[in-house]
């Protein structure tokens, strides 16, 4: 379904995330976005 060059370029997104994540040179965000006028969802901040 997908040819070499999409999982060569996953491979290299996922191996340079961990260095990142390794080197202790990232971050991890998660945002919720929601529409005007909807409940907003629970979030916990950690």
């Amino acid at each position: 379904r997908y040819d070499d060059r999409f999982f060569r370029m996953w491979e290299y997104y996922l191996l340079s995330s961990a260095g990142g994540f390794r080197a202790r040179s990232m971050q991890l965000w998660q945002m919720v976005l929601t529409r005007p006028g909807r409940p907003k969802p629970d979030c916990r901040i950690s």
